[in-house]
């Protein structure tokens, strides 16, 4: 809904007047441009089929490539697409991706990574959530963390070693609820 002004030649940039709902694919971001990004005067939906295609131009940039004035709904697949870096992505980079000034609702089921422009592979999702991570996924040998502070949704390369195991996770988890479960015997003794 609503009216658009911009350009989108390797990505849309400019201003939607309203909401937007993408069911298809939406490309946003501009290869060596600097300082672009979509403005969404509304709420932004990511729909089940739909694909999120972001491009980004610059290791660790400075802005988001969407910002939204309302809430950001989130499914369907997140492509971020390093075509227009010189390079790799590197371990601690980190892409800001989407700013939403009324947070987020769900999440994205799928994610790529790739500077093919093709956005119909996808990634490994690597099942540990922690306290600063949506998700994490695995793209051949480098990893990437979605993470949601505050209104800012962004991706950062993390390295392997970064991710704690699951059986460590579940190791801990078992000793914490043998503790608690000792603490309440010894207080109800």
């Amino acid at each position: 809904t609503g009216t658009g002004t911009g350009t989108s030649g390797n990505g849309a940039i400019g201003t939607i007047g309203g909401s937007l709902t993408n069911n298809g694919t939406l490309n946003a971001g501009v290869a060596g441009a600097t300082n672009t990004a979509l403005n969404v005067n509304g709420g932004f939906t990511n729909g089940a089929a739909g694909i999120l295609s972001l491009m980004v131009a610059a290791h660790n940039p400075s802005s988001p490539l969407i910002n939204v004035t309302g809430t950001s709904t989130l499914d369907g697949k997140l492509y971020l697409n390093y075509a227009g870096l010189s390079g790799t992505p590197t371990i601690g980079d980190f892409y800001p991706l989407i700013y939403s000034s009324l947070g987020y609702q769900g999440d994205f089921s799928s994610f790529y990574a790739s500077s093919d422009g093709n956005a119909s592979g996808s990634c490994t999702s690597i099942a540990v959530h922690s306290s600063a991570w949506k998700d994490v996924w695995q793209c051949g040998s480098l990893y990437f963390a979605e993470l949601v502070n505050g209104n800012n949704l962004g991706i950062q390369v993390i390295a392997e070693t970064d991710i704690p195991e699951p059986a460590s996770l579940a190791l801990l988890g078992a000793g914490l609820l043998g503790f608690g479960y000792a603490r309440r015997r010894r207080q109800s003794v």
